[in-house]
């Protein structure tokens, strides 16, 4: 684990009123004298509040601490320093259609690392991480240079959806690996997965401990704004034994108190919420599409087989309700 050289000072005590919309979330900052009923926390899972803790000049040491753990790197080959390579996050970005807000680093041993949340299943991410990742690659080696200087280049997609399922781990690494040989070619470009509803589901049952367990507390900051419980098991880490952890509930804190900050969020969730309805409209059209076709499948193989057996275009019609020139377009078209 990382040292730091600060004093672990008492997370404060945050009192919020969480007003849910039909869509599930908690949204409106509400003010009340009440001491129990207060504000919104902005949720992490946005990509620009993401950014915005994560990828913002001033916080790299939150940052620091969530790549080490997310790496899983021992004493020695921690990351130290970073420097952000895009700090773009304005209003502007946060409500652009077309913008990914996710976090591109380059650390002090020359690695590049590309930090990424999804809500919506687009059902494209392994294509897009590797990508990108060849892209990183191809900019990082000049004309002339020797690939020998090429470092690593790591991508990291958080995902609010399964994307495998033939594995009930939450958090995947990929490789260039021979799978029959089980030999690696090399290390030089990583891609891992880490899925947030498989990572609840097994600390729900009681298999991850955030006290011991420092991703476990990482994680689970990205669902404290509608968790109170989950929120005050944090507090109380971050005030016995994690500095970084404190730092990053206080920034987190303050940016949900930003007027500015609240607009541009408020923005960006309209957007997403809007994206992720129109991929449910697509999925919803595919599967309906696919059950029509199915339906027109099994008529043709019931129109087929009733005439192997004899019957008339007549009793055909008579018996599937299909007028004559309707069976005779399904003949002509033969679908099987």
């Amino acid at each position: 684990m990382l040292a730091y050289a600060v004093a672990v000072k008492p997370a404060e005590s945050w009192y919020r009123m969480m007003i849910k919309e039909s869509d599930e979330r908690y949204s409106e900052a509400v003010e009340s004298d009440q001491p129990d009923k207060v504000r919104a926390l902005v949720d992490l899972r946005n990509d620009y509040a993401f950014k915005l803790l994560f990828g913002s000049k001033g916080n790299e040491r939150i940052l620091i601490e969530f790549l080490n753990v997310v790496l899983k790197l021992p004493r020695g080959k921690q990351i130290r320093e970073v420097t952000f390579l895009n700090t773009e996050i304005s209003k502007e970005y946060a409500k652009d259609k077309k913008s990914v807000l996710d976090i591109l680093v380059k650390t002090n041993d020359g690695d590049y690392i590309n930090v990424e949340i999804q809500l919506c299943n687009k059902y494209d991410m392994p294509a897009r991480s590797l990508y990108y990742s060849a892209r990183l690659i191809s900019k990082e080696v000049q004309e002339g240079e020797s690939y020998i200087s090429l470092k690593q280049t790591i991508t990291i997609n958080l995902v609010n959806f399964e994307q495998f399922t033939n594995t009930d781990a939450y958090h995947t690494r990929f490789e260039l690996y021979d799978s029959e040989a089980k030999v690696t070619l090399t290390d030089r470009l990583q891609v891992h997965f880490v899925e947030l509803p498989k990572f609840l589901d097994q600390w729900k049952q009681g298999q991850l401990h955030p006290r011991e367990d420092r991703l476990a507390r990482w994680l689970l900051l990205l669902e404290a704004s509608e968790n109170e419980t989950i929120l005050s098991e944090l507090e109380e880490i971050a005030m016995q034994q994690d500095p970084v952890l404190a730092e990053a509930l206080d920034k987190w804190d303050e940016m949900s108190r930003d007027p500015d900050v609240r607009m541009a969020y408020e923005m960006r969730h309209k957007q997403l919420k809007d994206e992720a309805v129109g991929f449910k409209d697509v999925e919803i059209r595919g599967e309906r599409r696919g059950e029509a076709r199915g339906e027109a499948r099994g008529k043709a193989r019931m129109i087929q087989t009733m005439f192997i057996n004899g019957a008339t275009i007549t009793q055909v019609s008579q018996f599937t309700g299909l007028t004559i020139e309707e069976i005779e377009h399904v003949q002509k078209t033969q679908i099987t």
